[in-house]
């Protein structure tokens, strides 16, 4: 017991999740495990393949899953914006349903707060967490100020049974017990559902409430497995002694999402109905979604044809050469790239200056913070105030951003560092590098990386990426 009041909160919460899984119903576990397969109202196939709309086709899907439904959300396709909302306005115009609402980060639960403030007519729900992680503009929906009005214990209880909407990130609504004790939710929504390891979320998943059944009824989860993955600080060899603890109570690999394992589970079947891909991007513009969209996604994606989908941008994505940094003895900076990174934000900024904004307009991408550091120095060096708040920032922390124009320096000047830039999964014998395909994916207009040609030669997805679009030419920025 006093180890366990010393553990982290998030060690603490998956703690908690296994322990709740082994308590679960025998069913829920049977589920989870793979062991039972899925309910689904079939009798509404027709429906589905009759539907020409993806959000309509996916709501439905979400509707008629009796247990669970996996939604797959490339980049733009806006499986926040339009789908998650789509799915909330469905289960929510049915009176009596009761919908949870998880993300992992809170930066995902602002967004999925943005969703829920653009349905008319608005509809009433509460988030919980603190106002330090909040958002400004939605903290007059935080628990604390919803109930602040109200001084009894009957009035305050009676306030969060009536709402039948709660939003929050998985740790956040795993630490309040209290909630499951006053309702159960009848569907859960999980976004960005492949950043979270599997004991993260099996609390929620497996919790009872007060009358011994599930406390949530089935679940959606939403991602893409094709892009970042939850962080893992464990060594192989760790992770081999708990893979064969864990296979002794039933489970088999918990570095993985739930969402991952899940979808594997189903790829091989065709036409799972369980299982759905949003296909048209808002994102990028056909010329920057064209590597990604061939080499990840199979050519699936295909524009909306939103107005800057349509402009004629001449050389949307650039590969520029740059040269070794021998005085790197790390390899975790480049001065010459930090340079023509610089040269081509100063570049990007005189085509337009009045219009620059430096949270919009450019955003800039490398992986190790000394190359950030070094890029930052040269910016500021130009002597140009809007550069100096453009975003400078690792791959990591730029999944779910955009911005009109991408730089992305690779910032590799040894072939070692080449097993440590890639995060590779595969799929039907393709490798996918999904560090790579969200570095690729943030721009919707432009697109402009530079790296060591022999270095990055080494591996073949840059290779071919190198030899589709190399260009020496500063004069193509513009």
């Amino acid at each position: 017991a006093l180890e366990y009041d010393y553990m982290d909160t998030t060690f603490r919460n998956m703690y908690a999740g296994l322990v709740s899984f082994m308590e679960a119903s025998k069913e829920r576990r049977e589920l989870l495990l793979g062991r039972r397969k899925p309910v689904f109202d079939k009798t509404i196939l027709a429906k589905i393949s009759q539907s020409t709309d993806d959000l309509e086709r996916v709501a439905i899907k979400a509707m008629a899953a009796e247990d669970y439904f996996l939604l797959v959300g490339p980049p733009g396709t806006g499986k926040t914006s339009r789908a998650l909302r789509r799915m909330v306005e469905c289960f929510y115009s049915q009176i009596e349903t009761q919908i949870l609402l998880l993300a992992y980060t809170n930066r995902a639960v602002d967004e999925i707060c943005g969703s829920l403030e653009s349905i008319s007519p608005r509809i009433d729900y509460i988030r919980i967490g603190s106002e330090l992680s909040c958002d400004e503009r939605y903290r007059g929906r935080l628990a604390e100020n919803v109930l602040s009005p109200y001084v009894k214990r009957k009035d305050v209880r009676e306030r969060m049974t009536k709402c039948r909407v709660y939003v929050g990130t998985v740790a956040s609504i795993s630490s309040k017990v209290e909630l499951f004790q006053l309702k159960s939710f009848d569907v859960a929504i999980v976004d960005e559902a492949t950043q979270i390891l599997e004991p993260q979320l099996l609390w929620v998943l497996t919790k009872k409430s007060t009358d011994g059944k599930q406390a949530v009824g089935k679940f959606v989860l939403i991602g893409d497995h094709k892009q970042l993955p939850a962080v893992v600080l464990q060594s192989k060899e760790d992770s081999e002694v708990h893979d064969e603890e864990l296979r002794n109570i039933g489970l088999t690999n918990l570095k993985d999402s739930l969402f991952e394992r899940l979808y594997r589970q189903h790829l091989s079947e065709e036409d799972s109905p369980v299982l759905d891909m949003l296909c048209r991007q808002g994102r990028m513009h056909p010329e920057v979604a064209l590597f990604p969209n061939q080499t990840f996604y199979g050519g699936k994606l295909e524009p909306v044809g939103l107005s800057h989908q349509l402009e004629p941008i001449e050389c949307p994505v650039l590969f520029m050469p740059s040269s070794r940094d021998k005085e790197s003895m790390s390899g975790k900076t480049n001065r010459y790239e930090a340079r023509m990174v610089a040269d081509c934000a100063e570049i990007i900024w005189r085509e337009a200056p009045e219009s620059f904004d430096a949270y919009r307009t450019l955003g800039i991408i490398t992986p190790y913070r000394s190359q950030i550091a070094l890029i930052k120095k040269e910016l500021q060096a130009k002597g140009i105030p809007q550069l100096m708040d453009v975003s400078v920032d690792t791959v990591e922390r730029y999944q779910g951003s955009e911005r009109e124009v991408i730089l992305y320096s690779f910032c590799v000047n040894y072939r070692r560092q080449l097993k440590f830039l890639s995060n590779l999964v595969e799929e039907n014998g393709a490798l996918i590098d999904r560090k790579l395909n969200v570095a690729l994916t943030r721009a919707r207009k432009k697109l402009i990386v530079v790296g060591v040609v022999d270095v990055l030669n080494e591996n073949p997805i840059y290779m071919q990426f190198i030899s589709r679009y190399y260009s020496s030419d500063l004069d193509e920025i513009s």
